[in-house]
């Protein structure tokens, strides 16, 4: 059973055209904080989103239930994008936090087996996106009863903790496939819990040095 999602060339195009006015931005002298927001909340998220969409439902032989749901998350992460693309980024942070818990609800019940490393992987990137988006959101609306936090926090949240998790969670299921090779399990999960130590050195540097530049 193979599965085939309609919305991820959907995300893949939104991503390429938030790739496109970021890298444009950056060679016309736009400000770091805008580039840096539109590549990892705009391109990066997107592009992740749209995988995960195509690649969970297959890893676990599944389909997704109430597919309609996919429309309300790209809609949510258009409209992301556009408010980014206007710098107003407490818009643009609901509307990220809104696609990625739409995103979250709708992909969750899918995954049935969490043994596979590759699976373990996965739903890490899951949770770093949920707290990387709701760090966007504490950083551009804060509120009296939670404490500051810098967007370096919330944009490395993603790089460092969904976009790594991602991408090497992948890898270490579709290498040892392509090579014919059996995969060094006791390997995986090392390199699963040092990224993770990594990610939260990295992350509390992060939090007690809000000076910190992208």
């Amino acid at each position: 059973m193979f599965y085939v999602s309609k919305t991820t060339p959907f995300f893949f195009l939104l991503a390429f055209a938030d790739l496109f006015i970021a890298v444009f931005s950056f060679g016309i002298g736009f400000d770091h904080v805008f580039v840096g927001i539109m590549s990892v909340f705009g391109f990066i998220l997107h592009t992740v989103i749209g995988a995960s969409y195509q690649i969970i439902p297959n890893s676990q032989q599944s389909q997704l239930k109430h597919e309609k749901l996919q429309i309300f998350v790209f809609l949510s992460s258009a409209f992301a994008s556009f408010f980014m693309f206007l710098k107003n980024y407490p818009i643009a942070s609901l509307f990220t936090l809104t696609a990625v818990v739409l995103f979250t609800v709708h992909i969750l019940p899918v995954i049935k087996n969490y043994q596979p490393v590759t699976i373990k992987f996965l739903t890490l990137s899951l949770l770093y996106m949920n707290l990387g988006s709701l760090f966007f959101v504490m950083a551009y609306i804060p509120l009296e009863f939670l404490p500051f936090v810098p967007f370096q926090l919330a944009v490395h949240t993603l790089t460092l903790g969904m976009m790594l998790n991602a991408v090497i969670g992948v890898q270490i299921a579709w290498i040892p496939m392509i090579l014919m090779h059996a995969l060094n399990q006791k390997v995986a999960n090392a390199t699963l819990i040092t990224l993770q130590v990594g990610i939260l050195v990295c992350s509390h540097w992060i939090w007690y040095s809000p000076s910190t530049k992208l």
